[in-house]
């Protein structure tokens, strides 16, 4: 969690990596008297495009020179305020616009034909399954998912004075 402090008020933003989800989420929350009004868009330099999907979706797919091909599908969820799909240019990406949230979350899929045929269906269905559960929950299984990786050992210094032989500059 990171918490950035402008003028006596508090805007926090999460960010995760979910492997029993197999999403990113990103959760964002205001102080009570403001709101976000932001942009959002998907981008990769070279040999991709981006559409506009759903209300609220972006899609962005491509391949790799010869090689891979790969998708990455993001959906906006807010509490409060109004979105909308624009274009700034003729040529421009679809972007996403968001004004007057009070919170929201964006949860965001990424799969290539490597291991999966259907790579683009699964990544919608990733994040349809995540939005499903929600931040919280997602969350929660995640940090138990990742518990049994972190909490399989311990280290233990006995006496203090043990820390002062080991250089730790």
């Amino acid at each position: 969690a990171d918490e950035d402090k402008m003028a006596d008020s508090r805007w926090n933003r999460e960010y995760l990596v979910s492997a029993p989800s197999q999403v990113v989420v990103i959760h964002y929350t205001c102080p009570p008297n403001e709101t976000f009004d932001l942009e959002i868009s998907l981008t990769r330099e070279q040999e991709s495009h981006t559409t506009a999907a759903e209300p609220g979706c972006l899609m962005l797919e491509g391949q790799c020179g010869d090689g891979i091909r790969f998708a990455g599908f993001l959906q906006v969820v807010p509490k409060g305020g109004t979105m909308k799909h624009v274009a700034v240019r003729k040529d421009a990406r679809p972007t996403l616009q968001l004004h007057g949230a009070k919170e929201l979350d964006i949860y965001l899929a990424v799969r290539t034909d490597f291991n999966c045929e259907n790579y683009g269906i699964q990544c919608r269905q990733d994040v349809e399954e995540a939005k499903q559960l929600g931040y919280e929950k997602i969350k929660q299984q995640h940090m138990i998912e990742y518990q049994n990786y972190y909490n399989r050992f311990e280290l233990e210094f006995k006496d203090e004075c043990e820390l002062d032989l080991i250089g730790l500059d």
